[in-house]
Parts: structure tokens; C-alpha cells; sequence
């Protein structure tokens, strides 16, 4: 059903600038930009997670709250649970950017994405805050 919002141009949130792109769809697991341990900027990342970046893909999981319950920026998570230390590592979450709003609580159960991704590290005092980046084009709830 993702695929014929796609396909038709009616996505339920849109991202990026409003218009849908044709080209294809690859889908992108956590496993895969997960499976290599963070050391340092992009150090031991898989070549097959950097040559993602620029393309468009599908992935599910579920919003995380980055600052409001509302807002054009969530993150997306295998995972529901956020509690501080006890949450997914940085590059266990992608930052979904939306093109207006996205309220958290009206899609709980979950959500299909499909986007541009990109592998963006972003540092902020010295810090990696962001390392996965995905413009949204459309959005699926899972229940």
C-alpha cells in the first residue's frame, strides 16, 4: 500500500519538496546501518551503509520524540523505548525530516517511511549527534 501512495503521488506527510521522485525504492533495515560499532566520525562504517546516502529508501520503525510530541524533525527507532542511557545509540536511529508536522501520538504502532537517505554526521560541541538522515517523501502507519 506504501508503494501505491508512491506511485500515485499522495503521500500522508510529505517531505522534502513536494514532489514525489520515480526512482526506486531500496530497503533499508537497522540491522544494516547498525551492524559496525561507532568509534569515530565514520570510521568502520560499511561502504554499503556511505553508498546509501543520496538514495531513496524504505524503512519501518517507530518515532522517537527529538523535542516536542509535534514537531518536522523525529527520529525513527527499531525500537519504542527512550530513556536517556538506556535508549538506542545514535547510529541505532535515523532522523526523519518531515516538509510540516508530524504528530508522535497518532502513529504509536509504528510507521513505513520512504525518503531520501543520507549519511549526514552532524557534530555539535565536539559531539556526534546525528549520523543518519532520511527527507521524507511519504508515511505509513502500521496500524
Amino acid at each position: 500500500m506504501l508503494l501505491g501512495l508512491v506511485a500515485c503521488g499522495q503521500p500522508e506527510q510529505g517531505g522534502g519538496k513536494g514532489v514525489i521522485d520515480s526512482s526506486p525504492v531500496k530497503m533499508l533495515s537497522f540491522k544494516a546501518i547498525s551492524s559496525w560499532r561507532y568509534d569515530d566520525d565514520l570510521v568502520g562504517m560499511p561502504e554499503s551503509v556511505k553508498a546509501l546516502s543520496g538514495l531513496r529508501v524504505q524503512m519501518t520503525g517507530r518515532l522517537l520524540a527529538i523535542d516536542d510530541l509535534e514537531s518536522r524533525e523525529l527520529l525513527l527507532s527499531e525500537n519504542r523505548e527512550w530513556a536517556g542511557c538506556g535508549g538506542p545509540a545514535f547510529h541505532e536511529t535515523v532522523k526523519l525530516v518531515f516538509a510540516k508536522p508530524v504528530d508522535l501520538n497518532a502513529h504509536l504502532d509504528g510507521v513505513t517511511v520512504v525518503g531520501t537517505f543520507l549519511v549526514n554526521p552532524t557534530f555539535v560541541d565536539g559531539y556526534c549527534v546525528e549520523l543518519f538522515r532520511l527527507e521524507v517523501e511519504s508515511m505509513e502507519s502500521l496500524k
